[in-house]
């Protein structure tokens, strides 16, 4: 009799758990949020806004790598439960621990700033974008109208920068092949067309661009418009990234700190 009601203690137990887990599963995607449709300076004062409200459910979702930025000696490393695929409740009891962990690093991260810049610091702050190298993106070549820069065909680039040459040809008395000669110009006509290419290469009305793909942008914060502060901590920043196809944070806020020893601590 006692095997028996142990036994269907376990059973309850167990049935309990399950629809907890179902429960807080459901409770954790309800949060989920589709960013895709936003711009790289959308996500990224998104991601601001998030830290001012120690919002880590949206940070969790905007950065890449689990690469949070800078943390205080007291937060724990991000270190997850494993085996979290065994079953649904080590993934919600990894869900808490990532949350909590999160909360901790947005709190450094805004107390910092706001103890060197001032409370209101995130009251006045601005972007700076500037592109990084891609590592390990493939280059693209495009072809584009130089006065409006809309794209176009391999074939129309090459028809609108042939009537150039053949303009520029006629007003000079000479063939668009004379122009095309350049370092083998020999006869008069080659060499002043060599000549009239170099002076008028610039105005192409079709060009070539080069583009990789995906981007990498270097975003330098400024609060109370400095990125510098009178202790020598600067370089207050993030990296974003289109590289999944839709722009996220590659690297959590950081910034650098002094080469002064004795400089105040963040």
């Amino acid at each position: 009799m006692k095997t028996r009601k142990t036994s269907l203690i376990f059973i309850l137990v167990f049935i309990v758990l399950a629809i907890l887990c179902v429960t807080m599963n459901a409770a954790n995607n309800s949060f989920s949020k589709d960013y895709s449709s936003l711009g790289m300076e959308e996500i990224a004062d998104l991601y601001i806004r998030s830290i001012i409200s120690g919002d880590s459910i949206t940070v969790s979702q905007l950065v890449d790598n689990n690469l949070f930025g800078k943390m205080s000696d007291e937060t724990p490393e991000i270190v997850w439960l494993e085996d979290a695929e065994r079953d649904g409740l080590l993934d919600y009891l990894k869900q808490r621990k990532q949350d909590k962990e999160i909360k901790q690093i947005l709190t450094y991260q805004k107390e910092s700033i706001c103890n060197v810049f001032g409370e209101n610091a995130f009251d006045d702050y601005c972007f700076e974008f500037i592109k990084m190298n891609a590592e390990g993106a493939d280059s693209n070549e495009y072809y584009y109208r130089a006065d409006n820069g809309d794209r176009i065909s391999f074939e129309e680039y090459q028809q609108l920068n042939r009537e150039y040459w053949e303009t520029i040809a006629k007003e000079n008395g000479i063939s668009v092949e004379d122009i095309y000669k350049l370092g083998n110009a020999k006869t008069d006509e080659e060499i002043k067309g060599s000549a009239l290419y170099l002076s008028n290469v610039a105005n192409l009305p079709a060009k070539v661009g080069i583009e990789n793909d995906y981007e990498m942008y270097y975003v330098r914060l400024s609060f109370n418009g400095s990125n510098r502060t009178e202790d020598g901590y600067e370089e207050f920043h993030f990296v974003i990234s289109n590289k999944s196809g839709s722009w996220r944070i590659k690297e959590g806020l950081n910034w650098n700190i002094p080469d002064d020893p004795n400089a105040t601590d963040i």
